[in-house]
């Protein structure tokens, strides 16, 4: 029970990584380059 209860967190940790990373490209938040260039690409 404490076992579940302790990894949930890391858990959402993890999904958030991985859904940042899916729309970046990129393990960490995109930089201020980064969102530029993604934002030229769209145009």
């Amino acid at each position: 029970m404490y076992a579940a209860c302790a990894i949930m967190p890391l858990v959402a940790g993890g999904i958030l990584l991985a859904g940042i990373y899916r729309e970046t490209g990129a393990l960490l938040p995109a930089t201020r380059e980064q969102s530029r260039a993604s934002e030229s690409l769209d145009d």
